[in-house]
């Protein structure tokens, strides 16, 4: 009972991230207005806007209130009120001031909303890690609702390259492929008369990023290995096709996309090396880690057409993504520093550039030993891979069997906990959004790098387990397939692996050089 011509705040804390709908459940107090409103975290005094640094997300002393909500003005009477769409964040603060009437409250709770997720994942093998995956899953499972979202506190949009990570850990960690399917028909439907699919989507202020638009070949190739559903993955590929030729109108006479439209995003690198997350800043000149991104889409669009049985469509793609990684390799190629350069003049690096270099399937062996060895030794000069492009980083350093490295870099998310976060935040501090989805990868790399579990080709019809331990003594993992769990056992011993596999599909387990076949069942090792 709240008195009446009084005034009073009530700061709760849930003590976890919530996205709901904060309902209501009123008596009495004819006249009464009452504010709702939530935040992700308070903010250290003195610091204003959503981009200044907010101290421990768990602390609530010596801090101030920056929040949204809704405005509730009550007639009196019995009543109940359920804001139109839902909001989210940690803390939710209810301002409340009387008339002449005292206002009884019910009942007030948020009603919490999200996809229906259903964990289908396991992984043990060290107590930091699994404390930082729970992290990534909350980041993960709040940020899939009727869409894939960035962020749910900010925009709540569905962007092609936040979407591409947050797809993967969803697979992993549910099994579930509706959201996925869904994001890919509403990409194809937003494409532009260019071919290109809009930054994000659905939205009414439309975006172009050809970068992003890049990334959609990837996504529906992620799709084909995870899923087994050609149909679907076929009525996608004119729009596909579309928009490779239209970038591959862009190439210049040095083979190169220099012509590539919209905003030319990459990742959130920190000023002065990129500015608005564009590699070069908004200047006119082509740099390395955007025209990466072509001959990346066309190996992948080469795979998925590989699947679809059009082999001619596969060795058209596979040519002209030679044709442009060679053009960039001659263009960027630093011989100086035996690395790619972002500009053509060698006066700016970044991590990117290395890591989507060390993605393509013609790198010579000499010049990816190279590429790795800048990967895992980044010098001072190199802009660093913020949260979201971190995921392309620690592909690369799977792939070339630096999991020490990989380790290391894990310690950005083993720390998010012991700063009072709950999710994944968009990035380093000061990080406007304390949850953003495509920062839930590490989920996935534990799950695929270190304990190796991946399909062996389209549809996941057989699996490939190639458990990279880095001195970790015991991993035990599973994730959800189609047709059952696939889950492993194993201890590490110097060269020797043994323990437990049970998978539905027949594979095959590789470690240290050697090869195990496996069978559907448990296998014995």
């Amino acid at each position: 009972t709240i008195p009446a011509h009084s005034r009073m705040q009530i700061l709760w804390d849930f003590e976890d991230y919530v996205c709901g709908y904060a309902c209501l459940e009123l008596e009495k107090g004819t006249g009464s207005i009452l504010e709702v409103e939530w935040a992700e975290s308070l903010y250290n005094s003195g610091c204003h806007g959503d981009r200044s640094p907010k101290g421990d997300r768990a602390a609530c002393l010596g801090k101030h209130w920056i929040g949204f909500g809704d405005r509730i003005r009550h007639s009196g009477g019995k009543a109940s009120f359920e804001p139109l769409w839902w909001r989210s964040g940690r803390w939710l603060r209810l301002k409340i001031e009387t008339g002449k009437e005292p206002l009884l409250i019910h009942d007030a709770r948020p009603l919490r909303t999200h996809f229906p997720y259903c964990r289908g994942w396991r992984f043990s093998a060290d107590a930091s890690l699994e404390a930082m995956l729970t992290v990534c899953e909350n980041g993960l499972l709040n940020s899939v609702h009727e869409t894939f979202v960035d962020c749910p506190y900010y925009e709540q949009m569905q962007y092609v390259g936040d979407t591409r990570v947050q797809a993967l850990v969803w697979r992993v960690a549910s099994g579930d492929p509706a959201p996925v399917r869904r994001a890919l028909e509403l990409f194809d439907r937003s494409r532009w008369v260019n071919g290109f699919v809009a930054e994000r989507c659905p939205t009414r202020e439309p975006q172009m990023s050809s970068t992003y638009s890049l990334i959609q070949p990837l996504m529906l190739r992620d799709f084909m290995l995870w899923n087994d559903d050609r149909a679907f993955i076929r009525s996608l590929l004119p729009g596909t096709r579309s928009a490779l030729e239209h970038a591959l109108a862009s190439l210049d006479e040095d083979g190169l996309p220099s012509f590539l439209p919209g905003w030319l995003f990459v990742d959130w690198v920190p000023r002065p090396f990129w500015k608005q997350g564009v590699p070069g800043g908004h200047t006119e000149a082509l740099t390395a880690p955007i025209a990466l991104h072509l001959p990346l889409a066309l190996w992948a669009a080469a795979e998925i057409e590989e699947a679809c049985g059009e082999e001619l469509m596969a060795r058209r793609w596979k040519a002209h993504a030679a044709d442009a990684f060679t053009a960039i390799m001659t263009a960027f190629w630093d011989p100086r520093r035996n690395m790619l350069a972002d500009d053509r003049e060698a006066t700016a690096w970044s991590e990117h550039a290395q890591a989507l270099a060390l993605a393509s399937p013609t790198l010579d062996p000499d010049r990816r030993a190279a590429l790795t060895n800048a990967l895992v030794n980044p010098t001072p000069d190199m802009a660093p891979a913020s949260v979201y492009f971190s995921y392309y980083v620690h592909e690369a350093l799977l792939l070339a069997g630096r999991v020490d490295a990989l380790l290391e870099r894990f310690s950005f998310w083993k720390d998010l906990p012991r700063q009072g976060f709950l999710t994944t935040v968009e990035k380093p501090e000061p990080s406007r959004s304390d949850c953003h989805g495509w920062g839930a990868h590490p989920l996935y790399h534990c799950l695929t790098g270190l304990a190796g579990i991946r399909p062996a080709g389209p549809g996941f019809h057989e699996v490939h387990i190639t458990p990279q331990p880095a001195g970790l003594e015991h991993i035990k993992a599973s994730l959800p397939h189609p047709k059952g769990l696939l889950s492993v056992d194993l201890r590490f011993a110097g060269t020797r692996v043994s323990g437990t596999i049970e998978t539905p599909v027949p594979g095959s387990l590789y470690y240290l050089g050697r090869r195990e076949g496996l069978q559907p069942g448990t296998n014995e090792l």
